[in-house]
């Protein structure tokens, strides 16, 4: 059986860093938003095949309010947040997983942050409750482009390595390398289907794809869909296509990428009424 609950008023973390120092001209103070989107609970009955279980889930969404700042990625480490219900009850383990998808419908919305708590769930008698402790989030004010190269799409398993200039963490350069190919079918009348994929050893703040023809003429192209995934050191990130007219054997490929990535602690301080009613505290930031 399974339990989901929205919630009634909004509540949220601001996210601030300190303004610049007096006399000088500062840009817009950058700032993020982290708000309750909803809780679940979840008992599984015992079966011939299965054990009885029971989980609590809470999902937050990371929201930008400021026009000059977005969210690169989430950190990769030193999430630290903790559950426990008005009666002192708290799990003995709570998973935390941040997503870097963003919604189509709501631009502002750089992700979420998904919580679970295996073989826990609020005490009978507990009337909210509280999440609190900080995620780490990767932030960028300006975005940039890398230099055009030349990705053979019909060559099977080609690659071809690309530096992005300032994309790494640390404000280094990032190497990264390139592939793409089309998917079977297609024709110069409905178009034909292409991937183009990047891989890197590092996180980085990819956020898409210039496509031109040999000769440099921008290409008429429809985005259908985004991938992303990450093992052990590497990462990657695709983008899916529908191309018009003529197949093309090559392709000019740029990436669009963050630079000048800062990383922050992003306090989390929530108390989710369990019928439905919220409240929040508002704490400031810390820069890591």
């Amino acid at each position: 059986m399974c339990h989901y609950c929205l919630p009634a008023l909004a509540v949220f973390c601001l996210v601030a860093f300190p303004g610049a120092a007096a006399g000088k001209e500062s840009p817009e103070e950058p700032a993020v938003t982290v708000s309750l989107d909803g809780w679940r609970t979840n008992l599984q009955e015992a079966g011939p095949f299965s054990k009885a279980s029971r989980s609590f889930s809470m999902d937050l969404k990371v929201r930008e309010t400021s026009s000059s700042w977005k969210v690169a990625y989430g950190g990769e480490s030193g999430s630290e947040l903790a559950l426990t219900d008005s009666e002192g009850s708290s799990p003995a383990k709570t998973n935390c997983r941040y997503s870097d998808s963003r919604s189509y419908q709501q631009s502002n919305i750089a992700g979420t942050i998904f919580l679970s708590t295996p073989s826990w769930l609020p005490s009978e008698k507990a009337r909210w409750v509280e999440v609190k402790g900080e995620v780490p989030l990767v932030i960028y004010s300006s975005p940039a482009v890398s230099e055009s190269v030349t990705l053979k799409m019909t060559v099977k398993d080609f690659s071809v390595p690309l530096v992005l200039k300032n994309a790494g963490l640390d404000g280094g350069d990032v190497k990264v390398k390139l592939k793409g190919h089309y998917d079977e079918g297609g024709d110069d009348t409905k178009g034909y289907m292409l991937r183009v994929e990047v891989y890197s050893s590092t996180p980085l703040g990819f956020l898409d794809f210039e496509l031109h023809s040999p000769d440099g003429a921008p290409l008429v192209t429809e985005n259908y869909g985004s991938s992303s995934g990450r093992s052990l050191k590497s990462y990657d990130w695709g983008r899916y296509f529908r191309m018009q007219g003529k197949k093309q054997e090559e392709l000019k490929v740029a990436v669009q990428y963050a630079e000048g990535l800062r990383k922050i602690m992003v306090p989390v301080c929530i108390r989710c009424g369990l019928s439905g009613v919220v409240e929040q505290q508002d704490t400031p930031n810390k820069e890591n």
